[in-house]
Formats: structure tokens, C-alpha cells, sequence
């Protein structure tokens, strides 16, 4: 079964399509409901004509909308160019001058701006050179501040392990003198003793508590 007729919105955008013949295969089961092929190839060929003519009158719109458009400017450039033609020579001379001294303005302010642009660039190029400049400074001085940051750190590092040292070494020498003078002490503390048990008559094996404050003992000294 062939159609002559298909569906143009389908293929008329497309470059491939080259066979107009639409095939329909089918098999021998039994179909149940009647195929009308024709009908809807006549429907949608009706529904794009009725969409190419569609689009169709939009052109025309469009094209009459340019037309209005395009006789609108030729009217206004036609009244415009009579307007010109009417102009006298004298006229046309002093049109000529203003457009000449508008031209020279035009020139001069050009120049002034070009001086000011040429100023303003060499400004900045100074500018860079100096922000340059200062970034070296600021570099060098940044790396001297890190090299005296370093040589201070080690300086506070060895005069902690000093000050360490020497606490230890203060403190030995403390407990040492303390040691001294508690020799020191006990050994007066025990020629007294000698002393005051001759004085009360009493044995070298000791002395009486009570009897302490007599012999002017120092009663805080540690045994």
C-alpha cells in the first residue's frame, strides 16, 4: 500500500528527504478497526496549507509595514533635499564656515586631549616607577626585619638556656652555703654546749631543755 500524500510539516525542513512514497507494511492479523490512511494524509496536508497560508499573509503584513515604512523616509529625505536645494549660495558659504570652524574646534580639542592623555600616561608611568621603587624598599626592609627577627629569637633562645644554668647553678650554690652555715652553726651551737655544761656542772652528754635560753643557744638551728 503506497500514500500520495504525507506530511509536509514533517519533511520540509529536512535536507535528506528525497523519496516522496510513504510505505506501510503490515502483517496478516486481523486488525480491529479500519485503517483510514487517506483521510489523515488529506488532513494534514489541508492543516499545513492552511499554516503556509498562515504564514504567508504575515509576510504580505510585514511587507506592506516595510513598503509604508520605506515611502515614509523617502517623503521626509525628498522634503529634506528640497529644504537643501532652496538654500542660497551665501547661505551654503556660511554653512560651509560653521562646519569649517566646528572641524577646528573639533581638531583643537582633540590635541588637548591627546596632550592630557600623553601627561596623564607619563604621570602613571612615573607613578609605577615610584610604587616600584617603594615595593623593593619595602621587600629589602621586610627581609632585614626578618633576619634581626631570627638573630633575636636565637639570642633570647641561648640567654634562656643561660639564665637556666645559672638558676641551677644559683641554687646550688645556695643550697651549698646553706649547708655552711648550718655547719657553721651547730658547731658553735656545740662548743656553748661544752661551755655551759662546765659553767652548771653538767655532763658532755647533753643538756636540759630548760636550760637553753641560759646557755644562749639558738633554738632554731635544724640538727
Amino acid at each position: 500500500m503506497q500514500l500520495s500524500r504525507i506530511n509536509l510539516g514533517k519533511f520540509r525542513d529536512s535536507q535528506s528527504f528525497q523519496d516522496r512514497n510513504v510505505r506501510v507494511r503490515y502483517t496478516n492479523a486481523e486488525l480491529s478497526a479500519p485503517i483510514k490512511l487517506m483521510e489523515h494524509a488529506e488532513l494534514t496536508v489541508t492543516d499545513e496549507w492552511n499554516n503556509l497560508k498562515e504564514q504567508l499573509k504575515e509576510a504580505v503584513m510585514k511587507m506592506e509595514k516595510m513598503n509604508d515604512e520605506l515611502t515614509k523616509v523617502k517623503r521626509d529625505f525628498t522634503i529634506k533635499l528640497d529644504a537643501t536645494a532652496k538654500l542660497s549660495s551665501g547661505e551654503l558659504s556660511s554653512v560651509k564656515s560653521d562646519s569649517a570652524a566646528a572641524v577646528m574646534k573639533l581638531g583643537e580639542k582633540n590635541n588637548e586631549l591627546t596632550n592630557k592623555l600623553e601627561g596623564t600616561r607619563r604621570e602613571l608611568e612615573k607613578t609605577k616607577t615610584e610604587l616600584e621603587k617603594t615595593r623593593s624598599g619595602l621587600s629589602k626592609t621586610v627581609n632585614n626585619l626578618s633576619e634581626k627577627i631570627n638573630e633575636t629569637e636565637k639570642k633570647l633562645t641561648n640567654f634562656s638556656t643561660e639564665f637556666k644554668m645559672n638558676i641551677q647553678r644559683v641554687g646550688h650554690e645556695i643550697e651549698v652555703t646553706e649547708g655552711n652555715v648550718k655547719k657553721d652553726l651547730r658547731g658553735k651551737n656545740f662548743q656553748q654546749i661544752g661551755n655551759c655544761n662546765k659553767k652548771f656542772g653538767l655532763d658532755d652528754d647533753g643538756i636540759e631543755q630548760h636550760e637553753i635560753g641560759r646557755c644562749g643557744f639558738d633554738q632554731n638551728v635544724k640538727w
